[in-house]
């Protein structure tokens, strides 16, 4: 029976189409474009649904909306004053609309789409080499490596890094540098100031491209970067403290922001850093950073996508400084752009490995330990008895339902 003949039906129930989308998934993987619209439903219910604990992110973002609710885009503008044109259209379309929680369902939805995406269209254009088997246990990986509930509330930064995880991979790997693929980078750097790094992350590879010289340059940097922070940073506002205008005020913000990773955050975040569990994922993600960086310079682990493997290499770097340098934990976000990237290239570790199999278990152990200990350390930020209740509640037609009713109000 072909699958889309069903979606009415599996779309009103959350319970039937997981099961669904799994079973057609393990038996068709090269199928994976028909089930696009049931994995996208499945995570924006998922995302939907979240009901927040203590003081996360996401509610100083419904506040936000609070606060600019009947605002003109020009108004919104003018509130926020950071530049950051594309965030304010989309926070004026969520706060007219009245639904807060699509804030959080449609920016998740975006980076776990992106993170199929990328895998399984890797996956069908080396279908030749690797099995059907691999490609199930990569996917597998990825979804445990992928922090669920910070992506939900974290909502900007994370949507930001997945779209330019996107035009990277239609860029290095697919070769598709279209007028497209630059406005996926555009975009993302006008939804979230941080966008700038992985953008100029980018341009370094143009460097690198041309002489390999200027690779251990970079790492050398970094390295300096890293153990000399507060001088980078004081240098950094000297160089901007005057800056206003265009592309300048965008780089004081992200100077700006810097700081605010480093060294201020906020009380609830330093308190979570220090939780047992966040420590241990830190560790978790600075070693497989450094798997990334340090295990990934061979050509035989390229197959054809030496540019893109490169690009990853980059992101490691800078997420093993973010996790020695950051007191709260958003080094995460560089690690989940990582993963988004690093996932289906897993095949060509695994699959050129004299020790294949004990780097696969190792790999889903950590990947197991790592969705563990993300859970229970959630549960400073999730109410999961409520979350529970809402899934059963909801579905597509609920929520369009809902929708509409306040637009006509």
């Amino acid at each position: 029976m072909n699958i889309l003949i069903l979606y009415p039906l599996l779309l009103a129930v959350l319970p039937l189409n997981i099961l669904v989308f799994s079973i057609y998934l393990c038996n068709h993987p090269l199928q994976w474009k028909k089930l696009t619209g049931l994995f996208a439903v499945i995570v924006f219910i998922l995302a939907y649904c979240y009901v927040p604990k203590g003081n996360p992110d996401i509610i100083a973002y419904y506040k936000e909306l609070d606060d600019i609710k009947g605002f003109s885009i020009s108004e919104i503008s003018m509130y926020f004053q950071d530049g950051l044109f594309v965030e304010h259209i989309y926070l004026w379309l969520i706060s007219s609309i009245g639904l807060y929680r699509l804030e959080q369902a449609i920016t998740t939805t975006i980076v776990y789409f992106i993170a199929y995406y990328i895998t399984f269209d890797y996956y069908s254009d080396n279908q030749a080499i690797y099995c059907s088997h691999d490609i199930k246990k990569v996917f597998i990986i990825q979804i445990l490596l992928l922090p669920f509930f910070s992506i939900v509330n974290n909502v900007r930064n994370i949507c930001c890094f997945s779209l330019i995880m996107l035009a990277s991979y239609l860029d290095l790997y697919k070769r598709k540098r279209s007028v497209g693929v630059f406005v996926l980078y555009f975009l993302a750097c006008f939804f979230h100031s941080t966008g700038i790094v992985l953008v100029a992350l980018r341009l370094v590879l143009l460097l690198l491209k041309k002489h390999r010289i200027f690779e251990l340059v970079f790492l050398f940097l970094i390295v300096v970067a890293t153990l000399f922070y507060p001088i980078v940073l004081e240098l950094l506002d000297t160089i901007t403290i005057e800056a206003s205008g265009g592309i300048l005020d965008h780089i004081k913000i992200f100077v700006a922001k810097a700081h605010w990773y480093v060294d201020q955050s906020t009380d609830y975040y330093k308190e979570l850093s220090m939780d047992v569990y966040s420590t241990i994922c830190r560790v978790i993600a600075f070693l497989g950073s450094s798997v990334v960086l340090f295990s990934f310079n061979s050509n035989k682990y390229h197959n054809g996508s030496k540019q893109f493997v490169m690009y990853l290499r980059l992101i490691s770097a800078f997420c093993i400084a973010a996790c020695i340098l950051f007191k709260a934990p958003n080094y995460w976000r560089f690690f989940t752009a990582l993963i988004i990237g690093f996932c289906p290239f897993m095949l060509n570790f695994t699959h050129n490995s004299k020790n294949r199999l004990i780097i696969e278990v190792l790999f889903a152990f950590v990947a197991i330990c790592f969705f563990v200990l993300h859970i229970i350390w959630s549960r400073h930020i999730t109410d999961y008895n409520k979350m529970i209740i809402l899934l059963f509640k909801n579905n597509p037609y609920t929520i369009v339902i809902d929708a509409f009713n306040l637009l006509s109000t």
